[in-house]
């Protein structure tokens, strides 16, 4: 027992003496049987530290770009078509859910709804609930063109039909850049803006879009958002002949940089 702390005790005093030596030099080069081991620096025991080590941070700020996205429709913009997608935009952004809503000429649409609810009146005969009829009416001339004729009457298929009739032809444009931010606003691209650059021919641009995600498995759990909104602009504006989609990288101006360098002047030092 004696022999066996002994022992111990005289590996723990070699370790020791190794570690203290190791510790006494800020240089060291040393070869033992074709190796080399070599330390040597300024830093603390000859070492040097990594950032974690050294208590700093390493911060990388990167710019970030927009998308543009061309989009090519297979077909000219037609004034009858592009009057009854806003129509139909328009309600559904009003919670108006529409059976179908045609265009008989380019100032008359019809709008075949399921069921309208008539006015509310209290005890006194005022009116507490106007009539979704007159709601839509307001609705459409808000947000489509100025009504001059507004017939309801019961559709022969069931329901109840909607006769319109504008007074000034669509603004083939703004009708056409209406129903594309409908259709963005629903993919959350609130910001994005729509150039109508040709008969055509639109050019959106927007943040970001979204890839694909997939399962463990490698199935599709939802779309990107370039197919998404491609379909979109099928069902609901025309058929879409090209879409492509182009990265414009992000040019930092003074003011940004100047506010990055605060941001690190913040994080570095804290307590200025």
């Amino acid at each position: 027992m004696r022999r066996a702390g002994l022992g111990r005790l005289l590996v723990i005093s070699l370790i020791s003496i190794l570690s203290a030596s190791a510790l006494a030099f800020q240089t060291l080069d040393v070869r033992i049987l074709g190796a080399r081991l070599q330390r040597g620096s300024d830093g603390v025991l000859g070492m040097k530290l990594g950032l974690d080590l050294q208590g700093g941070s390493h911060l990388v700020y990167q710019a970030r770009g927009t998308k543009e996205v061309a989009i090519t429709f297979q077909d000219p913009f037609d004034p009858m078509s592009v009057r009854t997608q806003l129509v139909r935009a328009v309600l559904s952004e009003d919670g108006m859910i529409a059976q179908s809503v045609q265009a008989t000429d380019e100032m008359n649409i019809s709008i075949r709804v399921a069921t309208l609810q008539g006015e509310e009146l209290d005890s006194a005969g005022n009116v507490i609930q106007r009539s979704e009829a007159d709601g839509i009416r307001d609705v459409l001339e808000d947000h489509v063109g100025a009504v001059t004729e507004f017939a309801v009457s019961d559709a022969p298929e069931g329901g109840k039909l909607i006769s319109v009739t504008f007074q000034d032809p669509v603004d083939v444009n703004a009708g056409i850049r209406d129903v594309m931010e409908s259709v963005l606003t629903d993919f959350g691209k609130t910001d994005s803006s729509v150039l109508i650059s040709a008969e055509q021919i639109v050019t959106v641009q927007m943040d970001t879009l979204r890839p694909e995600e997939r399962n463990a498995d490698g199935a599709i759990v939802r779309v990107s958002e370039v197919d998404g909104i491609r379909q979109a602009l099928d069902e609901r504006v025309a058929t879409v002949a090209q879409f492509d989609v182009i990265d414009i990288p992000a040019e930092a101006t003074v003011e940004q940089m100047e506010g990055v360098l605060d941001i690190i002047s913040r994080r570095v030092n804290p307590f200025g």
